[in-house]
């Protein structure tokens, strides 16, 4: 049993063995996983003490509403993680630890959740989709389609996080705000996280896992694209197709729009249109956000100039809030925390498997790990062949929409759509939604393979 002087001995350590201190990350690390889980039902017992005591605002009720929040389980188990690291290692080691972690990515979501989520993006979005759903008549129907086809595909070009922050904003106000089933609700949100997922490695700079993986394996566009192109295409019209014919009835069933929707409706048009010079400086500060998305100085500075042309053109505005991408962002930065003790047991279990069985365990570590991490581990494995290669990026973005920690842009969907989920969402219930368009799509990748890349 190896026994580290440094914490930076032990991450660095390439010896796959079970000391104390690393079983100990991995049961706080696990014990985040399973609070996760478990966390709509903190919701659900928060709502019985408030009815029982009849105090909404309880300080018990208060504390429960809080566990339940998924964005939060990550950073609140970060704390017995730096009591273990400081117990282990010593204060000094455990702040050296926190400030070797990388940050960008939770920064990133935080600015590009803000600027794609502003009236004038989202107004372009809405009238593009409309232009398009008129085809097909003005409808529920035609909006979940439009929507759930389209989103994943402009999200390898504009990234996955502003892609699915608009398509979860849109699908918010055509489908959730009308009360649709448990059933249509679960299945859609399962459906979008899969597909954007998988609608990542289109490119390969609009996903995480994605671009992490081109620095190392040297794939370029047109190599992501002649592995995974078409069949990531025929993969969503086809899991999309399936999902719409489940749901034509709970489609008719939807509930008609309500005097409040209205009265937001009546309330933003008498904001009047977005001058047309105001979304081209927003589509600017968009653009230049994702194009400086690894360079955390110029596109939080950026951000903060944004803020300013906000103010003033306020009257054509949203108000700005910050409080669900502060949240996302909070959520990622303590996946990274916990991430970085974790390559000691997926490392060695990546580091030696056929193509079926590399598929299958790039799946399932995805689902627990966050797929962005996965691929950072198998960037340290020099001897992949192409075609264990193929295998291992199908997995990792297949099974990206199993949970709300497989891939990082979830979190975005999961908070702009869980206030419509009145007992918190369940984290069981995405899955099994998610379940059948993933075995789907491993189904295609398995049976397809990508031409190997030189």
């Amino acid at each position: 049993m190896i026994i580290a002087a440094t914490l930076e001995d032990l991450l660095s350590s390439e010896v796959a063995a079970a000391t104390p201190f690393r079983i100990l990350t991995l049961v706080i690390f696990l014990a985040a996983i399973t609070h996760t889980l478990l966390a709509h039902h903190f919701t659900s017992l928060a709502k019985k003490v408030a009815r029982k005591t009849g105090d909404s605002a309880s300080i018990l009720s208060e504390i429960l509403y809080f566990l339940g929040e998924i964005e939060v389980v990550f950073a609140l188990w970060v704390i017995p993680l730096v009591i273990a690291v400081t117990a282990f290692f010593g204060f000094s080691e455990m702040i050296k630890y926190l400030n070797s972690r990388v940050y960008v990515e939770p920064f990133f979501i935080v600015v590009v959740m803000s600027l794609a989520s502003s009236r004038p993006i989202f107004k372009l979005a809405e009238k593009g989709v409309h232009g398009i759903g008129k085809f097909f008549k003005d409808s529920a129907e035609s909006w979940w389609l439009t929507i759930l086809t389209l989103g994943p595909i402009v999200g390898s070009v504009i990234t996955e996080v502003a892609a699915m922050t608009i398509a979860a904003l849109l699908l918010r106000k055509k489908i959730y705000t009308r009360h649709p089933s448990n059933r249509l609700a679960y299945g859609t949100m399962g459906l979008m996280f899969v597909n954007f997922s998988v609608g990542g490695v289109l490119t390969n700079f609009a996903a995480p896992p994605a671009l992490t993986l081109a620095r190392c394996w040297n794939w370029d566009v047109m190599d992501f694209f002649s592995q995974f192109g078409w069949r990531v295409l025929v993969g969503i019209f086809l899991v999309n197709l399936i999902y719409f014919t489940l749901f034509r009835k709970d489609f008719r069933n939807l509930s008609p729009i309500t005097h409040r929707e209205e009265d937001r409706r009546e309330a933003d048009q008498h904001k009047g249109p977005v001058p047309v010079w105001i979304t081209c400086i927003h589509l600017g500060f968009l653009t230049w956000t994702i194009v400086m998305a690894h360079h955390l100085p110029i596109f939080f500075g950026s951000y903060l100039l944004y803020l300013g042309f906000h103010q003033a053109t306020r009257m054509h505005q949203y108000r700005i809030n910050l409080k669900r991408p502060l949240m996302v962002g909070l959520f990622l930065a303590g996946l990274v925390i916990h991430g970085g003790f974790q390559g000691w047991w997926i490392e060695p279990l990546i580091g030696d498997l056929g193509y079926g069985a590399m598929m299958v365990t790039g799946t399932v570590l995805t689902a627990f790990n966050e797929n962005t991490t996965v691929a950072y581990l198998a960037c340290l494995l020099d001897d992949l062949q192409p075609h264990i290669q193929y295998a291992l990026v199908s997995g990792l973005v297949a099974g990206g929409g199993l949970t709300i920690m497989a891939h990082a842009p979830n979190p975005v969907g999961q908070a702009l759509l869980r206030p419509y989920f009145r007992t918190g969402i369940s984290s069981l219930k995405v899955f099994l939604a998610a379940l059948f368009p993933t075995l789907i799509f491993l189904l295609i990748f398995f049976v397809f393979p990508g031409a190997p890349v030189d």
